[in-house]
């Protein structure tokens, strides 16, 4: 599962992989820059069943460069019947400010 979804790259990041021209290795901008209908999606989860630890990936395609990282801290819901934690993490991203206007995609071979 993933998002997508606009947000900020930070200034200072090389978003030459933007650009669309292979020959351009490096364009960094001082001001912060908007991608537009970006691919975000939880690029690795550590930790135990009580906390986890998840790294999320903002890209501009799912194929795409990472662009940003951004870590947080999850504890999953170890009731009988609760959905995996995979699952709970995206629920409760889209319940936050920064994911409520996200599109949720499915990877290759996912299914809702």
């Amino acid at each position: 599962m993933a998002f997508l979804m606009d947000f900020i790259v930070d200034p200072g990041v090389n978003i030459a992989s933007l650009i669309g021209d292979s020959e351009i290795e490096s364009y960094i901008l001082n001001v912060p820059y908007t991608v537009e209908q970006g691919y975000v999606r939880v690029e690795s989860i550590q930790g135990t069943k009580e906390s986890l630890v998840v790294i999320l990936s903002y890209r501009k395609s799912s194929d795409g460069f990472i662009l940003k990282k951004k870590i947080i801290d999850f504890s999953p819901s170890l009731d009988d019947g609760a959905v995996n934690y995979h699952k709970q993490i995206y629920e409760y991203l889209k319940q936050t400010e920064e994911f409520s206007m996200a599109v949720d995609i499915l990877e290759q071979g996912q299914t809702a």
